[in-house]
């Protein structure tokens, strides 16, 4: 398995894969964290609750059930996945063994390449193995240094990472490969999301609603919603509840915008609606949210010093 001993750091083999591992997930605000639990403390979840960056989960060690937006994966040693930002998920290992996951989480603006690959078991071979103790030697490293040409050095490192796993999981399924290689295609459905996207940036506060959006790109509301779910995988209806709260996250932790103003921001019919889908969504109140949020960024400062 994975030994996140301290090495030193190693040039990367090929610059220019790792230029274009950069372009094609573009990450960042990366942070490792390493989960190891045994026995009854094993079994009990890990965590149960949404997060604004991705996260990708290797397994060092036992097999373990993770559950993400109610659907059970079983993630064996030596496998990795990417699970999206704002998913709801939780961890426990199985059989009383204990749980070894090293945990990866990250933001990228490039987030439509990035879905491509994530939720899906990818096997870690040699290759894939060397890039991350790598990686995690350049981190220890980083964290001693602080440099910013370090920092640079690393998030390329973590990029060819995601690009090595990209190429791993489109190789042992040809069949999707095929069908992101059309690249007019590709390009028409970048198109259309990002004409509905800017839709939702002008006009969330108006509470626009799927039949806003089939108007204005020109389609009914039917067509629009087989459309973006041939595109996406993606129920539009649930997308939509995920980018306001996705709204709504950021302005809460970003912003000293009062709740009223977030709440119109991001779409929502009044305060009481913010307070219900937080309420559903974390269990908590906005206010409660963004405690915690910074309480957790300062413990992670801490950490990382």
């Amino acid at each position: 398995m994975i030994d996140s001993g301290i090495n030193k750091v190693a040039e990367l083999d090929d610059a220019m894969n790792s230029v274009k591992s950069f372009q094609l997930c573009l990450p960042e605000n990366i942070s490792v964290h390493h989960h190891e639990r045994g026995g009854d403390e094993g079994k009990s979840k890990y965590k149960d609750r949404l997060d604004d960056r991705h996260l990708l989960m290797i397994n060092q060690g036992a097999a373990v059930r993770l559950l993400m937006d109610g659907i059970s994966y079983s993630l064996s040693p030596g496998h990795a996945i990417i699970i999206k930002r704002f998913q709801h998920y939780s961890f426990q290992s199985q059989d009383n063994t204990p749980a070894d996951c090293l945990a990866i989480a990250f933001q990228t603006r490039n987030e439509i390449e990035l879905n491509h690959f994530a939720n899906a078991l990818i096997p870690l071979g040699k290759a894939e193995d060397e890039l991350i103790r790598d990686f995690l030697d350049s981190y220890a490293h980083v964290r001693k240094t602080n440099e910013t040409h370090d920092r640079d050095f690393l998030i390329l490192k973590f990029a060819q990472i995601l690009m090595t796993l990209r190429n791993t999981h489109f190789s042992n399924h040809p069949d999707l490969t095929e069908e992101l290689n059309d690249s007019s295609r590709n390009q028409a459905h970048q198109r259309f999301l990002n004409s509905l996207n800017q839709f939702l940036d002008e006009n969330l506060e108006e509470g626009v609603g799927i039949d806003q959006i089939a108007h204005h790109l020109s389609l009914s509301p039917v067509h629009l919603r087989r459309k973006f779910k041939a595109i996406t995988d993606e129920n539009l209806g649930k997308f939509l509840k995920r980018y306001k709260l996705q709204i709504a996250m950021r302005l809460l932790t970003n912003t000293d915008m009062s709740q009223v103003e977030i709440a119109t921001a991001s779409g929502y019919q009044s305060l009481s609606s913010l307070n219900r889908i937080f309420k559903d969504q974390f269990g908590m109140s906005p206010n409660h949210y963004k405690k915690d949020y910074l309480a957790r960024l300062k413990q992670e400062r801490v950490t990382q010093k």
